[in-house]
């Protein structure tokens, strides 16, 4: 397992994107860092951790920190495979999807961070977001985060538990609740059980 960090803007599939040219290869278990930058997801990855999070490590390509914030945009007909999708304390989405078609999360835990507007999964999109997963909603006092945001009239269909957070108000004065239907969209719950955090009751 090795730790992997965006140096520019530009697509996963580029070597131009990541310290070192490496691209992170698919199935290794590898820890990805958007490290402030935007990231275009254009091909199906299999990964440990993708983060937006601020981290010091030892990365390929011979970084040691990555900073706060940054964004992976999800093309349409691609498929994430993660054991945890993890937010940092930036009010930047990890994960913003913005298609029309459609696109497929799968992981372990999908989790929110603590900054207002700190959502896992964001989606935009006309299109259909399918996540499987456990979401988890964060956020402190007078903050709050969500694992999956849904701001356009697309649809989100997840399976898996929701836990909400502790965040009390903040972006939409909605405190740290797993899952946000802020639009016109759907967000089906597939099947898994909802469990109430110690924030506001929304």
């Amino acid at each position: 397992m090795a730790n992997y960090r965006a140096i520019a803007t530009g697509n996963w599939s580029s070597g131009a994107t990541w310290d070192g040219g490496a691209v992170p290869p698919n199935g290794a278990g590898h820890n990805i860092y958007s490290n402030n930058f935007t990231v275009t997801i254009d091909t199906n990855i299999n990964v440990a951790l993708i983060s937006n999070a601020a981290i010091t490590a030892t990365f390929v390509g011979g970084g040691t920190s990555a900073a706060v914030g940054g964004t992976f945009n999800l093309n349409d007909g691609i498929t994430v495979t993660s054991t945890s999708i993890t937010a940092g304390a930036t009010a930047s989405p990890l994960i913003l999807y913005a298609g029309t078609t459609s696109s497929t999360i799968t992981a372990g835990t999908i989790t929110a961070g603590t900054a207002n507007g700190g959502h896992a999964v964001r989606s935009t999109g006309s299109g259909t977001l399918n996540i499987t997963g456990n979401c988890i909603g964060q956020g402190s006092s007078g903050q709050a985060a969500h694992a999956v945001y849904l701001n356009s009239g697309g649809t989100i269909n997840i399976t898996g538990n929701l836990t909400g957070g502790s965040g009390t108000s903040g972006i939409d004065s909605i405190g740290g609740t797993a899952v946000v239907n802020k639009s016109t969209g759907i967000i089906n719950i597939v099947s898994g059980n909802v469990t109430s955090g110690t924030g506001a009751s929304y």
